[in-house]
């Protein structure tokens, strides 16, 4: 799709002259593709970042109705591998949110970068270097319980001791500051704020994004893979969601690869529950039939497997209005949230969610300083044809909107809202 002659959003139809994905799809599903294309069109027409609430309660299931099976089968996929769950669960904002952005909009946002090595390495430790370059601090060993508010305008972190704290005296007494920035998933998020009785009742009446647990895998095989991308999705009759060949991706990993001939991959899970209650022996024997199936030249040539499992806190993102979802700024003075989960018209998700909310965040606390914030880059713009036809769309949709409420005005007005 990034190598399609046609601009974005026809860039799709650049499929049509593949003779394998025609023969997939079968005479019915050709048929059916225009379908599919006018449901893709209509995503142009609505930015679930803007406009949240229009879309609260719905299901991505409603908006794959009448798609050829092996074209809803792969939406399937990418619901699974981008919002951590099916079709039946997913929330429609969020999935159009992830298609417009990763996809519809402008072909090269399809591909990604990656961290070419240990996030410890070269993301974590250069950022806590400079935080206690600065005179901060960053401690572990410790858990945040509750954030209150105190009658001096300030705000008390209280703290337990997990393990062995870095610093003991965190454990003694609150952290006292006047802003404070709560980086963390929305679950625990939710739990600080309701461990509040000044706030409890405000927070429970929010729409709090779910956390999802999920499992992930690392494969060592003897040998390698046939000629491919370096990550890719499953879909149809498969445990695993999606995988990335390490060895095409990592340094250590190339290294290890190329002084043994081997490949190792990592994959994830996200569901659902009664899958991951599965015991561990039989989620990597799972995991290793996939591959099989995959890539039929690695069968029986795994040498070493590690599986991990992640509490419940993986963003099932969903979209709402600032009201009900919070957003950087709270109604709490002096209190702050970032995080993939945070409710912001950045068209973005996930860690680029967190680091744009993150930038924001910071610069509230500084701007409440008096002190400049820091720039937030601009991301780049849709492609021309996908601009005009997004502006279009939307004024089509906010014209047949206005013309039914008028409708219905005179229908029945008492019932207009």
């Amino acid at each position: 799709l990034q190598r399609s002659f046609l601009p974005a959003p026809f860039h799709y139809l650049a499929l049509l002259a593949n003779p394998r994905f025609l023969a997939m799809l079968g005479i019915g599903g050709v048929l059916r593709v225009p379908w599919v294309g006018i449901t893709l069109l209509t995503m142009l027409a609505v930015d679930p970042m803007r406009e949240g609430e229009s879309l609260e309660g719905r299901q991505v299931r409603e908006l794959l109705f009448g798609w050829p099976p092996q074209l809803h089968a792969f939406a399937a996929a990418l619901s699974r591998s981008g919002l951590a769950t099916g079709p039946s669960d997913a929330p429609l904002g969020g999935f159009i949110a992830l298609y417009r952005f990763y996809s519809l909009l402008r072909k090269d946002a399809i591909g990604h970068d990656y961290i070419a090595g240990d996030p410890g390495e070269h993301v974590i430790g250069p950022m806590v270097a400079v935080i206690e370059r600065l005179g901060g601090r960053v401690v572990s060993g410790v858990r945040a319980t509750a954030v209150e508010r105190t009658e001096a305008g300030v705000w008390e972190v209280r703290c337990e001791t997990v393990g062995s704290p870095d610093h003991r005296e965190l454990s003694s007494g609150p952290l006292i500051a006047p802003e404070v920035i709560l980086a963390t998933d929305a679950p625990n998020a939710r739990a600080l704020l309701e461990a509040s009785p000044a706030r409890a009742e405000l927070v429970t009446g929010l729409r709090w994004t779910p956390g999802q647990a999920n499992a992930v895998v690392r494969l060592w095989f003897s040998g390698r893979p046939r000629d491919g991308g370096e990550s890719g999705m499953f879909g149809g009759d498969f445990v695993l969601d999606n995988f990335f060949w390490l060895h095409r991706l990592q340094p250590a990993f190339v290294e290890w690869s190329r002084a043994t001939g081997g490949s190792a991959a990592e994959a994830h899970i996200y569901g659902p529950p009664r899958l991951l209650a599965e015991s561990d022996p039989a989620l990597l024997w799972m995991e290793v039939r996939d591959f099989s199936h995959a890539f039929p030249e690695l069968q029986g040539a795994r040498v070493h497997a590690h599986l991990q499992r992640n509490p419940p806190t993986h963003t099932l993102f969903s979209i709402g209005t600032t009201a009900q979802h919070l957003g950087v700024a709270t109604p709490w003075p002096g209190l702050f949230c970032c995080g993939d989960w945070v409710r912001d018209e950045a068209p973005p998700l996930f860690l680029e969610r967190s680091c744009v909310t993150g930038l924001k965040a910071a610069g509230a606390v500084l701007a409440a300083r008096g002190l400049p914030a820091p720039a937030v880059a601009a991301y780049p713009r849709p492609e021309p044809l996908a601009a005009l036809l997004e502006w279009l769309l939307r004024g089509i949709r906010q014209a047949m909107i206005a013309v039914l409420a008028a409708i219905s005005s005179l229908i029945l007005p008492d019932r207009v809202t």
